[in-house]
């Protein structure tokens, strides 16, 4: 049955389905609750331990290992393909308890090749989940990551962070894989100076693995002189030279075609004892091969084995496989039929060599015989030894005897595979044999394994031409069955690529977007600039005069982010004077302003504090203005001071039913405590919010409201403009 997880990654392969997203986090939960009040700890790998594992006796509710593996394999697919892969991990809402050291390692393994978004990931990581605490397996596997992919200046700050901040070591092994990835993109200067700080920087002795490292970097920039002295350093040294050591050297000379220099290394290294431990023929025949010397190779096993000595299983394996693909299999048949009469035990890798080789050439009986001799050695055969003898048979028309190996192969071989079938299927159509071909297919489909439809057709066709038409009918009926749930199949994995270039397509035309508006958004400030400029120059002639008349009472909110700017709120007040506004309310949530009152009315010397009503004096002068400031606290102590006038008078005392109060008792209620106020005309807003602020609502019932944008960017032109525009509306309701 297929489990609560793997149904929601099933869903998530839909694009635009609400239960999918439900299903998946409602998984996570389960996982969180179990991991959380189960045993304290995130489903290890193995179910060891009371209540681990999808067996536990203690754990109920804890899913099992396809569970946790399918969410690291979620995880990982995120990593790797999605661009905003820390947005859409925090929208998955992993726990701590979740999120372990185990989960961050397979990950980070997972993506081996993704150098960038594994640094991305462990970040993340480290960030959301600040009880993580990193071992030295993620960062090993996270340096590894940055030196496959030479993201080189990443890793050493990783490096250094794991050396000085969480106090863990560089082993050897690292070290080790850092040179060579070194080697491998030729940076030979860079790979020399980690070998020789390595003891210093990192506490990392030089083993001989760090050696073998060196040496392998620069035999692969052919820099054999460098490598002969490092060798010479490494005996002085007193570290022993191994396996790899020689093979790393001998390769290096093989594949530039010196031969001799290779030899001589090692009859020098054998005269001062340390002999390697393998034979030095044997890595002469490894480094030959893997230069592509394939007939200098065969020549050196000769000798060998006239001499009666015995290669080394491994260099037999790569020297046959080589054989083989240049299609000297003759040869290579005879050489093993040498080999084991010196004494070479065969392994199951060679047993499938030599097979494939037999059958290749019609020697079937000595592929049979080879087959026997893998099971008499205590070889558990499998399918892929059966297949090369099964081909041949088939392909020199021994069909009966091919169908008695089939049946054998079944009994101890264990389940064939669809090639197998296939393969059989096909030479069974070749050799004119439809019934036992169609009775392998139906077997075939009986073991979940799907033909291709070229196998239906040659099947139903051949059957058709020997006039089993009926049989050819149930053949196509059971091809249109699959194909129906092969199209099922073909569907989900069409909406799978339709969400990856989904989540390809839509993140550009989110940037393509974001940049016309932001286009747009910039030519309407350089126009608006540009009309600030002509208005404040006196260009255009509708703004030179303006009929403030119907602009008895002006109020201008401030924002508490912008508030703090005096010199501002001063020049501003100094334009609304010199425009003629008589009457100003000044209002910041956090009364700032009003504690700055003062100061404000020192900078304007025709300023004075308003006394709660309009002034508009026609005697007075031109410039004066009546200021007015007002906090967030002064309409909560309005509305707590007429809410209790309106409860003494109406309430309090009273017997007979309390009147509904209508907007007019309220305006006495306000006047009568001392914050009535006038109502202001227009509203000018400055800073980020497009409201009033917290402004008293009660005086802004029928008040036009203009947001002006920030209160550092404020322009001379705009507040006329903006003046000038409410002065020409037509207001047809209120006041």
């Amino acid at each position: 049955m297929q489990t609560q997880f793997a149904k929601s990654i099933n869903l998530l392969g839909k694009p635009s389905s609400a239960a999918t997203a439900s299903a998946f986090l409602g998984f996570l939960k389960t996982l969180t609750t179990a991991a959380e009040h189960g045993t304290g700890k995130a489903t290890r790998v193995g179910g060891g331990g009371g209540g681990g594992g999808s067996g536990g006796g203690g754990g109920r509710g804890i899913p099992n290992n396809d569970d946790y593996f399918a969410v690291i394999h979620h995880i990982s697919n995120i990593v790797r393909r999605d661009i905003y892969l820390e947005r859409t991990l925090n929208k998955m809402r992993l726990s701590a308890a979740v999120v372990n050291s185990e989960l961050v390692y397979r990950v980070l393994r997972n993506c081996c090749n993704c150098g960038s978004e594994s640094f991305r990931f462990f970040n993340w990581v480290r960030t959301q989940h600040p009880s993580y605490d990193p071992t030295t397996a993620e960062f090993d596997e996270l340096l590894r990551t940055l030196a496959r992919t030479r993201h080189w200046e990443t890793m050493w700050k990783v490096a250094q962070e794991m050396k000085t901040t969480h106090k863990l070591p560089l082993s050897p092994d690292l070290v080790s894989f850092i040179i060579q990835q070194y080697g491998n993109h030729g940076l030979i200067d860079q790979a020399l100076e980690l070998f020789n700080k390595t003891a210093k920087a990192f506490d990392c002795p030089q083993t001989t693995q760090i050696y073998n490292s060196l040496l392998f970097a620069l035999c692969q920039v052919k820099n054999f002189q460098g490598a002969y002295a490092l060798i010479r350093r490494m005996i002085r040294k007193g570290v022993k030279p191994d396996k790899s050591t020689y093979s790393i050297l001998v390769n290096g000379w093989c594949s530039a075609g010196k031969m001799r220099e290779a030899q001589q290394f090692l009859e020098e290294m054998s005269r001062k004892g340390f002999n390697p431990p393998v034979r030095g023929r044997d890595l002469l025949i490894d480094g030959l091969l893997n230069a592509g010397y394939l007939e200098a190779a065969k020549e050196l096993v000769r000798k060998m084995t006239k001499e009666g000595f015995v290669p080394d299983i491994e260099t037999f394996n790569s020297l046959a496989e080589a054989l083989l693909k240049s299609g000297e299999v003759d040869f290579c048949i005879d050489l093993y039929h040498s080999v084991c009469g010196l004494g070479l035990c065969p392994k199951t890798d060679t047993y499938k060599i030599m097979i494939t080789a037999a059958s290749k050439v019609g020697r079937v009986d000595e592929a049979f015989g080879i087959l026997h001799s893998s099971m008499e050695a205590g070889q558990k055969p499998f399918p892929s030894l059966y297949a090369p003898i099964l081909k041949a048979l088939c392909r020199k028309g021994q069909f009966d005897d091919a169908f008695c190996f089939f049946s054998d192969m079944k009994v101890k071989g264990g389940s064939p595979n669809r090639p197998i079938y296939t393969m059989l299927i096909t030479w069974c159509g070749r050799g004119g044999r439809f019934l036992e071909a169609a009775n392998y297919l139906m077997e075939m489909t009986e073991f979940n394994l799907s033909p291709m439809s070229r196998t239906f057709d040659m099947v139903t066709d051949g059957l058709k031409n020997c006039g089993k038409h009926d049989l050819a009918k149930k053949i196509e009926q059971l091809e249109i069955s699959l194909r129906v749930m092969d199209v099922e199949d073909e569907v989900q994995k069409v909406f799978c690529w339709t969400g990856q270039i989904g989540n390809l397509v839509l993140p550009i035309l989110w940037h393509i977007l974001h940049f016309v508006i932001s286009i747009w958004y910039c030519a309407q400030y350089i126009a608006h600039v540009i009309e600030s400029y002509f208005i404040s120059s006196g260009l255009m002639k509708r703004y030179k005069s303006l009929n403030l008349d119907r602009l008895q009472y002006l109020a201008v909110v401030v924002d508490s982010e912008e508030v703090h700017q005096t010199s501002k709120v001063i020049e501003l007040l100094h334009w609304l004077s010199a425009i003629g506004v008589k009457n100003v309310c000044l209002y910041d949530a956090e009364g700032v302003l009003k504690k700055s009152k003062e100061a404000i009315l020192e900078k304007l010397y025709a300023a004075k504090l308003s006394e709660g009503t309009i002034k508009n004096d026609p005697l007075l002068d031109q410039k004066h203005i009546n200021l007015e400031f007002a906090s967030y606290s002064d309409g909560k102590e309005a509305v707590a001071k007429s809410a209790n006038l309106l409860f003494v008078k109406y309430y309090l005392g009273r017997d007979q039913k309390v009147p509904i109060f209508i907007e007019s008792h309220v305006t006495e209620a306000l006047k009568t405590v001392g914050f009535g106020g006038p109502d202001a005309d227009l509203l000018l807003v400055y800073g980020p919010a497009r409201c009033h602020l917290g402004f008293p609502a009660w005086r802004i019932r029928y008040t036009e409201i203009v947001h002006m944008g920030p209160l550092k960017s404020m322009k001379y032109g705009s507040l006329v403009k903006a003046m000038q525009k409410f002065t020409m509306v037509r207001q047809n309701y209120g006041k």
